[in-house]
């Protein structure tokens, strides 16, 4: 149900030349007030603006229950403001409608943007949803590592490239028409999701298979084909291991892409969709089991409970982390090292971040100004998740935790953010 309060209808085209890819589409989105505040405007984030990506999205003709509104813009031009002819009052709703372009360079690939060795990835293309809450307003922080702070929505999208093209995007096509000038028209829905990824390539080949229910694809790039029968199985041993542990997968398809994340993380995590990078897709490799586990943990701890992941990471990498620990005991019952391991690796980083000066207040992390992106990121990856992991390893003795992350689960499920945090020995926890 709250899903359906954030609707985005998209009609759009993928054009990629030598020089750019580009996008040009149309947006139709519906927003209901769901909080107790009337409203004045509702905000989008631009992501693809930001200064770390540097490509162009640009929206013109933009209109509010079909009246023409001026947008106004911050932040690089990565929040736009678009203005309500009339306050929206709590439970009501407003039709805006948008055309947006999004002009993508070739030569970035900073693990999460991507256009480069034909491979183009993108999350957040399209004009997105910003999350209101009562007690700060509009977010309109500056994305930095993840851009994962969006709302809930569903999705219907119309996608037009050409035909050469292998697309991958979260959700499932639900048709595909060939048209008379060498291109193809994807029809997409979704579930309720935080985001859609578009990957499109023509090189690389695809491997499917099912667990519980659910589809999972395996997209790889040239000479993976060993590798992605290998991470297919992982991935459908680690979905059955989560659905039996935390609750059933929210989606009806998972895709996992093979993708140079040019040494930025081990994977990345979209609604639906994980990406694992090129380094490590070798057959049987254990790297590649283990990111794949903490990703599809991330289809839970980021896609079904949501939190904002700029700037509180440590909330959905601390339990992510976790699902490594409860892959490994339940997958290899008779070799309890390897889930010691991935214990003894996040404690040794955390204790050299903290050596390193890494141990202060998460309030104390201004990632505008942060000079060393990189070292806060990383801060706040080992530093936050370690305390979560281990009192979670500790305290609920392995067995019991699984209940109460389930409990959470379920009364936590698709709102934007957890409405208030407890502490536990002076450090925050969900």
């Amino acid at each position: 149900q709250y899903g359906s309060t954030r609707r985005h209808y998209i009609e759009a085209t993928l054009e990629i030349s030598p020089i750019a890819s580009v996008i040009n589409g149309v947006q139709r989105a519906y927003y209901t007030n769901t909080s107790s505040d009337t409203l004045n405007e509702i905000v989008f984030r631009l992501a693809p603006n930001t200064p770390s990506v540097g490509w162009r999205l640009w929206v013109s003709d933009v209109t509010a229950d079909g009246q023409a509104v001026t947008p106004t813009y911050e932040l690089y031009d990565s929040v736009m403001q678009v203005p309500l002819v009339q306050p929206l009052a709590p439970g009501a709703s407003v039709e805006l409608f948008m055309r947006f372009n999004l002009v993508a360079e070739r030569g970035l690939s900073n693990g999460i943007f991507a256009n480069a060795n034909d491979i183009f990835a993108t999350t957040l293309w399209y004009p997105a949803f910003s999350v209101y809450r009562s007690e700060s307003g509009w977010w309109k922080g500056l994305y930095s590592g993840d851009p994962y702070y969006n709302e809930m929505g569903l999705f219907e999208i119309k996608l037009t490239h050409a035909e050469n093209m292998n697309i991958a995007m979260s959700g499932v096509t639900i048709d595909t028409q060939t048209n008379t000038n060498g291109t193809v028209t994807e029809h997409i829905v979704s579930g309720p999701m935080r985001d859609v990824i578009l990957f499109a390539s023509p090189i690389v080949g695809k491997l499917s298979g099912e667990a519980d229910g659910t589809t999972i694809n395996v997209y790889y790039l040239p000479e993976g084909e060993r590798a992605a029968d290998y991470a297919l199985q992982a991935t459908r041993r680690s979905l059955e291991i989560t659905n039996r542990i935390f609750g059933e997968y929210p989606y009806a398809e998972l895709d996992v892409i093979e993708i140079d994340l040019r040494g930025q993380a081990a994977g990345v995590e979209y609604s639906g969709v994980i990406t694992a990078s090129d380094d490590d897709w070798l057959n049987g490799n254990p790297s590649l089991e283990v990111t794949l586990a903490h990703e599809v943990g991330h289809q839970y701890w980021y896609g079904l409970v949501g939190n904002n992941a700029v700037d509180e990471t440590w909330i959905d990498e601390s339990l992510a982390s976790y699902t490594e620990y409860v892959y490994l005991r339940e997958a290899y019952p008779d070799d309890t090292q390897r889930a010691t391991d991935v214990i003894d690796f996040d404690r040794g980083a955390y204790n050299f971040f903290r050596s390193n000066g890494g141990d202060f207040p998460l309030s104390t992390i201004n990632w505008v100004e942060c000079p060393l992106q990189n070292s806060c990121l990383q801060n706040a990856y080992y530093e936050r998740k370690e305390p979560l992991f281990t009192f979670s390893y500790s305290v609920c003795r392995q067995r019991k935790i699984p209940a109460r992350i389930l409990e959470r689960d379920q009364c936590q499920k698709y709102p934007p953010y957890p409405p208030q945090s407890r502490r536990i020995h002076g450090r925050s926890r969900i």
